[in-house]
């Protein structure tokens, strides 16, 4: 408001309420056979048990990201060959044939994959986005391509520890860079894939397990063990997350 313009209005700040919606479920089950749990002395359930967590984990990242990589979802200046609410000057791809945008590890090319996540957060940038909790996923070839570039200096990950990580990569202009083989194609674009970036506000998340059970089977003779897992997803600010469609450059 203008200082200068007579009596102070005041707002009243109102608390936003989003539902979100437990619509999607994954369940894990497996059986032993009595025979063969008293032939060996390997631990099968708690082996089992482990591999269906993980499995479990797997299916869920591969849903949620393929969710969240959808361009319809988020604002439309966050997306395209021509992203940025102000300037439409950056490339972030399109899932056409031919319009994929191609990153490479040369230092100083303009497709370098270190460029394009400053144009990302750019991106961001013209949409007002706050900088904290920003973040980008992206496939191990292009996280194969910021080792063998800059991101092997301590001073581009922001610390002094290196990149040999689980997960996250390191941060770049203040972007967190996660690693994922989860991430989903693109539909029409060759060998390309959809990344999404944005930030820790722009989407929401909810799971738990509801149920577990163990019983004897019915027509042999043995148990089996399940469970069953229940969560949401939602995009809640699109202005704040964008999806690219990139694929890795070969340069000889």
């Amino acid at each position: 408001m203008d200082g200068t313009a007579g009596d102070i209005e005041y707002e009243v700040p109102k608390e936003g309420v989003e539902v979100l919606n437990i619509d999607q479920s994954k369940y894990w089950a497996f059986k032993v056979d009595h025979v063969d749990m008293g032939q060996t002395d390997l631990p099968l359930v708690n082996e089992f048990s482990a591999n269906a967590a993980e499995q479990l984990k797997i299916s869920v990242d591969r849903e949620v990201l393929e969710y969240f990589a959808d361009p319809t979802l988020c604002d439309s200046d966050n997306t395209g060959t021509t992203a940025g609410a102000i300037s439409g000057a950056y490339d972030m791809g399109a899932d056409v044939n031919g319009s994929g945008r191609l990153v490479n590890a040369t230092d100083g090319d303009a497709d370098n994959i270190l460029n394009v996540i400053v144009e990302m957060n750019a991106v961001l940038d013209e949409n007002n986005i706050p900088a904290q909790g920003r973040w980008v996923v992206l496939p191990a070839s292009m996280c194969a391509l910021l080792k063998k570039g800059d991101l092997r200096r301590a001073d581009v990950t922001g610390d002094a520890t290196g990149v040999i990580r689980t997960g996250l990569i390191g941060m770049i202009d203040n972007m967190k860079v996660y690693k994922s083989n989860q991430l989903p194609a693109a539909t029409t674009e060759t060998e390309a894939f959809m990344i999404p970036f944005g930030t820790t506000e722009a989407l929401t998340f909810a799971g738990q397990i509801t149920k577990t059970e163990t019983g004897q089977l019915e027509k042999s003779f043995g148990k089996y063990w399940r469970g069953l897992f229940v969560y949401g997803r939602a995009v809640v600010q699109p202005k704040a997350y964008g999806v690219a469609v990139l694929k890795v450059k070969n340069v000889a």
